[in-house]
């Protein structure tokens, strides 16, 4: 199965891994190294993770790499991360509506 980062989450990986840089360089660098081997694991084992709480009885899951969740979608052939949380930021349902399925 095909692994596809979308914008955001790419983004939202970047910002995170700046933040944790402004004290910690190494640990930045550990930390995004983390993130794409966790959500590398998708591509063998796609239904890995969990239901987003804010999402009942959707399609959308869950994985979690140390303090933040990945929210990604099985579409077909290919795996969709959608977004990079941390648990403690208020998770805007909006980052994923253009894949909103029932």
């Amino acid at each position: 199965m095909k692994v596809v980062w979308s914008s955001l989450a790419i983004e939202r990986a970047i910002e995170e891994a700046r933040f944790i840089a402004e004290d910690k360089p190494g640990a930045a660098d550990r930390w995004l190294d983390g993130l794409f081997k966790t959500v590398d694991r998708l591509e063998v084992f796609p239904d890995s993770g969990h239901g987003v709480p804010e999402l009942p009885n959707t399609r959308y899951r869950q994985l979690t790499h140390r303090s933040h969740r990945v929210v990604f979608v099985v579409d077909g052939k290919s795996v969709s991360v959608l977004t990079v949380r941390r648990f403690r930021q208020r998770f805007d349902t909006a980052e994923v509506e253009p894949h909103e399925a029932g």
